[in-house]
């Protein structure tokens, strides 16, 4: 029960210390690092890769949402399928991948196929009160194709703290967006207005549309992305459904982060 006690205290601090008031002023410097393997019988194009780009955080107002949204974006970098949990450095991850993929040679000498992690953080837009990332992982490890993910972050600078779908969302109008997205998301892919979207081949839970919380705020619009096997096969691939703030006009509250309605 002490321990229980002790983790509560901390997260409260943790979320308390992430609210500050002042509006937020951020820049930043991108950071590219990358690791490749040495081998006799491949080129430098066709070795196995890491590389790692990435957003550092150079200053806000707030020395406290500087320090959220770099945990944030290195969270993002330094987990994946390997021991990374352990890693507190970008440059350990680049070694450990490399290290692998060596180490997976020795046992297997006969093994043609090289192995590519790309991890990418891409700021697609901010402004004094919001920043949205683009987190990409690129990558393959064997197996029958190679992975391929997208996920968007969008975060308050007044907070620190990530922003949900219903932080933007005014009231009782979430199936209003659900009917204007699924009519985009038809457009976009071609779709017969008439089937159900399961006999089109898709797995929308109870055969009803619905956006999900993998969204971007950006200059122009709302960016919704599903992944592969999210709502379809591997083989009908990844959806970006793209819907203007023009299109959300009534839906989207677009005073709280000072969005731009364009008539």
């Amino acid at each position: 029960m002490k321990n229980l006690k002790i983790l509560f205290v901390l997260t409260l601090l943790s979320v308390y210390a992430c609210s500050q008031n002042d509006k937020q002023e951020l820049t930043y410097t991108m950071v590219a690092l990358e690791n490749r393997s040495i081998e006799a019988d491949t080129s430098a194009a066709n070795a196995t890769v890491i590389k790692l780009n990435y957003p550092k955080i150079i200053s806000t107002n707030s020395e406290v949402i500087k320090k959220c949204i770099q945990d944030s974006i290195d969270k993002f970098i330094l987990s994946e399928m390997f021991d990374i949990a352990k890693m507190d450095q970008h440059e350990n991850m680049l070694k450990q991948f490399i290290n692998e993929y060596e180490n997976f040679k020795k046992d297997f000498p006969d093994y043609k196929l090289r192995w590519y992690l790309i991890k990418n953080v891409k700021v697609i837009f901010s402004n004094n009160q919001i920043i949205s990332l683009a987190m990409i992982n690129d990558s393959f490890t064997g197996g029958a194709h190679p992975n391929y993910t997208k996920y968007f972050m969008n975060l308050d600078l007044d907070r620190g703290s990530k922003i949900k779908l219903s932080d933007i969302i005014v009231d009782d109008k979430i199936s209003e967006l659900n009917k204007i997205a699924e009519r985009k998301f038809r457009e976009i892919n071609n779709l017969d207005s008439v089937k159900t979207l399961s006999d089109l081949g898709y797995w929308f839970e109870n055969d009803k549309f619905e956006v999900n919380e993998n969204f971007a705020i950006t200059a122009e619009g709302i960016t919704f992305y599903y992944n592969s096997y999210e709502i379809a096969p591997y083989s009908l691939g990844q959806t970006t459904l793209f819907i203007s703030y023009k299109d959300l006009d009534g839906i989207i509250s677009v005073d709280k982060y000072k969005l731009t309605v364009n008539n």
